[in-house]
């Protein structure tokens, strides 16, 4: 365990199963702040991660890499890129903000790109609108795309509040990929909505997932939201 260390000048690799950091400060050290690089089992608690815009070479704040991620009641503050990778495990109760980007950066607040296990990402709070001046613009606040030939199945998207980025939420295949890509049995569900992106729209609309539940979503005055 690592607890109540500042650790603004420096990135943690994790080479072990069942590491639990929580009540630190991290900034825009390493190319990932926290990196699960091999073992499982990672807990990310009650921690600030802000770069206060500094210039870095960031590709996201916390990779979880292939092993089980838990990620509870953090601040991500000024990312340059994305703020969490993850590929299995849970991602709640947190604050987005800030989205400052760096030149050529795709940044979204949590991407799944591949899952190795169920992804649920429920009660965390957005704000992923375009700050003047940024360097970089904002991707969408959750980037769930399957690319490059990887699957990506069983992710639940449930009672977040967001606003902006270039669309809320995108649940789907990436344009880009190729035909063994798949994306399936994603559930979005009971979230709330407002200030669409700059796309004006809240569900990125193409190569969506295979079976997708939309249930629940509406805008903060209670319309309800529709795929």
């Amino acid at each position: 365990m690592l607890d109540g260390y500042d650790l603004t000048e420096f990135y943690v690799s994790v080479v072990a199963d069942d590491v639990t950091i929580m009540n630190c400060l991290f900034g825009a050290a390493g190319n990932f702040t926290v990196d699960q690089q091999s073992g499982s089992g990672l807990t990310v608690f009650g921690c600030e991660f802000d770069t206060k815009h500094a210039a870095s070479k960031q590709m996201a704040f916390i990779s979880g890499r292939d092993g089980t991620l838990t990620v509870r009641k953090c601040t991500f503050k000024g990312a340059g890129s994305d703020c969490i990778l993850i590929s299995r495990g849970i991602v709640e109760d947190n604050e987005f903000s800030d989205p400052w980007g760096r030149p050529g950066s795709h940044s979204a607040a949590v991407t799944v790109s591949k899952t190795t296990g169920p992804v649920a990402i429920r009660n965390n709070k957005f704000d992923w609108r375009a700050l003047p001046g940024a360097p970089g613009g904002p991707n969408n606040c959750i980037r769930v795309s399957a690319t490059a030939g990887a699957v990506v199945r069983d992710v639940t998207i449930e009672g977040n509040t967001l606003i902006g980025g270039t669309f809320s939420i995108q649940a789907g295949i990436d344009p880009t990929s190729n035909r063994n890509t798949r994306c399936e049995r994603i559930a979005i569900r009971d979230n709330v909505v407002s200030g669409w992106g700059k796309n004006m729209d809240w569900l990125y609309p193409t190569k969506r997932a295979t079976d997708l539940i939309i249930d629940g979503n509406r805008t903060p005055d209670d319309w309800p939201l529709h795929s």
